[in-house]
């Protein structure tokens, strides 16, 4: 019997088959949607105005927020003998701080300035953290490594990845965009103050930045796509000079952590700072790992 109903539903189904098979060639990769953390609500540690959600701390994070303190903030997050300090917000907005000390019971301390370099502890949290996966805190955004699933430098890896397979052409890809698109920030490099985070939005915009803002930016990019990765801050021979450069995972081979396969011919260290100055004498510098001395990752 001739349905009215039947063939509406029938155009409607066709409908919706073809918005999906739009939003696929639309949407610059659909087979990978970045991970992003969660205040999941479940394991708290509260006090006050002091709030860490440690719910996907199997995960490689927590999320942390304050409120009802003017003054400037620091947040310490410590396994054993090893301390990372970072600083909070005091608006009540969640940030994201990384688990990248391994398994164990971790401290984390929320402190508040009283007066010029000297800061009183305002909150203390233990809590013991078993990651999933040894990659897990590379695999998400953090305060070091800046992004949302709305993030411009998402959407370009997401683009320049969409028709790329395997998580080392993903390497060579983005890094081989970022040594031809992003210049290194001579003058910023002059003047940038203690406490500098970088922007990888602004960066990928601007075309510019310095050691940090290139690593930080890769990270982004590799992490949105599913490729876990390092930011890296230590020193560089034969000075000793601050810097910062990006280690990565890549399954079958482990952690890259001085060089990546470039060319089918030859290995190339991962520092993106570097490869955008393209100087034969600069390849052979950063070739050698022993000019490198990390010291912090995020």
């Amino acid at each position: 019997m001739f349905s009215f109903k039947k063939i509406r539903m029938a155009a409607r189904a066709a409908l919706i088959i073809m918005l999906c098979a739009l939003t696929a060639v639309v949407s610059f990769s659909a087979d990978f949607c970045p991970l992003m953390p969660e205040a999941g609500g479940k394991t708290v540690f509260s006090s006050g105005g002091s709030y860490i959600d440690a719910t996907f701390s199997s995960q490689g994070y927590i999320m942390a927020r304050q409120t009802g303190v003017s003054e400037k903030l620091k947040i310490q997050i410590s396994l054993g003998d090893v301390k990372y300090n970072y600083s909070l917000r005091g608006d009540g907005v969640f940030e994201v701080f990384p688990l990248q000390l391994g398994n164990g019971k971790y401290t984390v301390k929320i402190f508040r300035n009283i007066s010029g370099t000297k800061y009183s502890a305002l909150f203390t949290a233990e809590i013991d953290v078993a990651l999933a996966k040894e990659i897990s805190p590379y695999l998400y955004p953090n305060q070091y490594v800046s992004y949302t699933e709305d993030s411009e430098c998402v959407k370009k890896a997401a683009e320049l990845c969409g028709a790329v397979t395997g998580d080392l052409a993903k390497l060579q890809t983005v890094n081989d965009y970022l040594s031809k698109n992003i210049k290194y920030d001579v003058e910023k490099a002059k003047t940038v103050k203690s406490g500098y985070l970088p922007d990888p939005d602004e960066t990928l915009s601007d075309g510019y930045g310095i050691c940090f803002d290139y690593a930080a930016l890769m990270c982004a990019m590799l992490r949105s796509q599913g490729v876990p990765a390092k930011l890296i801050i230590g020193t560089v021979a034969p000075k000793a000079l601050n810097h910062a450069w990006v280690s990565v995972y890549v399954k079958g081979k482990g952690w890259i952590t001085t060089k990546i396969y470039s060319d089918g011919n030859n290995w190339k260290l991962m520092d993106p700072t570097y490869a955008a100055a393209g100087s034969s004498a600069i390849e052979e510098f950063i070739g050698d790992a022993t000019n490198y001395t990390a010291l912090r990752w995020y």
